[in-house]
């Protein structure tokens, strides 16, 4: 449950016809990011050079409003990333474009002044502080709604960080262990054994990758 997955719910809102969501982190060139682009936007594989592909895109676009989301836009290199300043201010094409990234994303995109100078507005989605946290989860899913307050802030104190995608994982696991003990929730001593089982885990980063071994915090 990371920004793809945020981005994928909040586009399930608007007209799908109107939406178009690609994956920038396979197209690292301009010409594979037209092709992706050709093919979603018409439904068809395109072919050609960049120019062609382009010319598709506008003459598409001249027909009906298209919102083309780029997901992991920071994976665009800089002759990638002006194929969409260039739809953008084509008069006929009746485009707009919104630009997800994870960490790095925003620098990215303002390393780029003709890009940022058309950015309408920047939205950084943080890490919630854990008073946000001890709302929501209780409310995320039945095995933590009657978790108490301490020890929901400790696992987010220890492990989860505020970060949606850790308490996620933590969810799973929560429910396979009520699921094997019978137990209707996370009690005290399962928040201990989940603690416990989280310092074992190999430590994300905020990509959701999983490049070292979580350090037991307690012998820090």
């Amino acid at each position: 449950m990371g920004k793809t997955f945020a981005t994928e719910s909040a586009l399930a809102q608007l007209a799908a016809e109107e939406v178009v969501l690609v994956s920038c982190a396979g197209v690292p060139n301009r010409r594979q990011l037209a092709l992706e682009l050709v093919e979603q936007v018409t439904g068809s594989p395109g072919s050609g050079d960049t120019t062609a592909l382009k010319a598709v895109l506008v003459d598409e676009l001249r027909r009906a409003f298209k919102l083309i989301v780029l997901d992991d836009a920071q994976a665009l290199g800089p002759r990638a990333m002006a194929l969409p300043r260039e739809l953008f201010d084509e008069p006929a094409a009746n485009v707009g474009f919104v630009l997800v990234g994870g960490r790095g994303a925003w620098a990215t995109i303002s390393a780029h002044e003709s890009i940022r100078s058309r950015v309408f507005d920047h939205y950084e989605v943080t890490a919630m502080p854990v008073e946000q946290v001890i709302r929501v989860v209780p409310r995320f899913h039945p095995v933590w709604s009657d978790t108490r307050a301490q020890d929901i802030k400790r696992l987010d104190d220890e492990h989860c960080h505020g970060r949606f995608r850790y308490w996620n994982t933590l969810t799973v696991e929560a429910k396979l262990r009520c699921r094997r003990s019978g137990r209707a929730g996370v009690d005290e001593e399962m928040a201990q054994e989940l603690l416990e089982w989280a310092r074992r885990r190999p430590e994300e980063d905020d990509e959701g990758r999983t490049p070292r071994l979580r350090r037991d915090r307690r012998a820090a």
